[in-house]
């Protein structure tokens, strides 16, 4: 899992010089019952599979728990945002036209499917597989109108 994030005192856009070499310990964002979690890895293929643990330590943790998590879309799902070489081939495989929009999760009380999304919506922003960020239009004419 991602677990630091490099320290800034301020968002680096003509900065030149080096920044130090700081991080910060990185929880990932959460709302009420909501988790999403944070995955890295070296390669497309690397952050799949981190993918598959991470989910499948999580069923676990639930059943373990005596709870049965909602596994329909829109209530469990995955979003794949892949950068990096061979990350076209990745992203075809997850959502171009024959993927079948779920991911096969193993763990020791069975295997599950997880719905892959394009993008995640979180307070006004969305996160697209694309690695897209954008400003929802609700937000927008939100802070048009807070403008007036």
């Amino acid at each position: 899992m991602l677990s630091h994030v490099p320290q800034r005192d301020r968002f680096p856009v003509f900065q030149t010089e080096q920044m130090p070499d700081q991080h910060l310990p990185f929880l990932g964002p959460t709302w009420m019952d909501d988790l999403a979690v944070c995955l890295e890895g070296e390669s497309p293929e690397q952050t799949i599979r981190k993918a598959g643990i991470a989910a499948g330590r999580l069923l676990e943790l639930c059943t373990e728990h005596a709870m049965s998590p909602n596994l329909k879309k829109n209530k469990t799902e995955i979003l794949f945002p892949l950068q990096g070489p061979e990350s076209r081939k990745y992203k075809k495989l997850l959502y171009g036209p024959e993927a079948t929009g779920v991911f096969p999760v193993i763990n020791e009380f069975g295997t599950f499917e997880v719905a892959i999304t394009t993008r995640y919506r979180h307070l006004g922003g969305v996160i697209r597989h694309t690695a897209q960020i954008r400003r929802t239009r609700y937000v927008e004419e939100l802070a048009l109108h807070m403008a007036l």
